[in-house]
């Protein structure tokens, strides 16, 4: 809406999750290849590998929000997607441009996403995980609780921590970020080891065993050994 207001002769379309669906995603793609769209707007899709050769401008609205997550990847995906999308523009005879809406001008991902310099961003990203104690300076595993009753999930995956605290520091254990999926409350807790196969040895049985013994009905418990995402 607010960019028809400012641009009203400009022919524009929207692609994310609800317009790419079925045959109206192609439809989107062919418009764009057949230079019909002036504008495209849309969410981490329009920077999927698409090729236009007439593309010179690409616009990255508030990158601060994947960067801010409550993951330690979030810098490494943040540097990805805007290295990614901002490989869209330009890619012709015609010069391209890239403007990346931040809070964070300073931060180390972003400018080398704007430098195109991986080295960079590995040398800054891996210093701030030494120093945390993430990957690949340990091993992950994460326990997710979930459920319809959100009190059981809750006092479950207390239970569980308490067990495993016994025998191994932990994090949490605490809501996850994305706390409510379909209607299920989600609990989560994480366990960091640089001695992985002496921790899955101690670990393993206290887990089959609250599987069987301590698991109220209605409660689920997924066990993740290096995660990929936090949310």
């Amino acid at each position: 809406e607010e960019l028809k207001e400012k641009y009203p002769t400009a022919r524009i379309a929207r692609l994310d999750r609800d317009t790419s669906t079925g045959d109206r995603l192609w439809s989107i793609l062919s418009r764009m290849k057949k230079k019909e769209i002036d504008i495209l707007v849309g969410t981490q899709t329009v920077g999927k590998g698409h090729d236009y050769p007439d593309l010179t401008l690409v616009g990255i609205v508030d990158a601060d929000t994947a960067m801010n997550l409550p993951d330690f990847r979030a810098a490494e995906r943040t540097f990805q997607l805007i290295t990614q999308v901002a490989g869209r523009s330009g890619r012709g005879e015609k010069r391209g441009q890239v403007f990346v809406q931040t809070y964070f001008p300073d931060h180390p991902g972003l400018l080398a996403a704007r430098d195109h310099d991986g080295k960079l961003f590995i040398d800054a990203e891996l210093a701030v995980r030494q120093l945390a104690h993430y990957p690949p300076y340990c091993r992950l595993i994460r326990i997710i609780l979930s459920g319809q009753d959100g009190k059981k999930v809750e006092s479950s995956s207390q239970s569980l921590a308490k067990r495993i605290s016994s025998i191994h520091k932990i994090l949490g254990p605490a809501p996850c970020p994305l706390h409510k999926i379909r209607g299920k409350s989600r609990w989560h807790l994480l366990i960091k080891s640089q001695e992985f196969l002496k921790l899955h040895s101690r670990l393993q049985p206290i887990l089959d065993d609250f599987s069987q013994n301590g698991l109220p009905s209605g409660v689920r418990m997924l066990v993740n050994v290096d995660p990929i995402e936090m949310m």
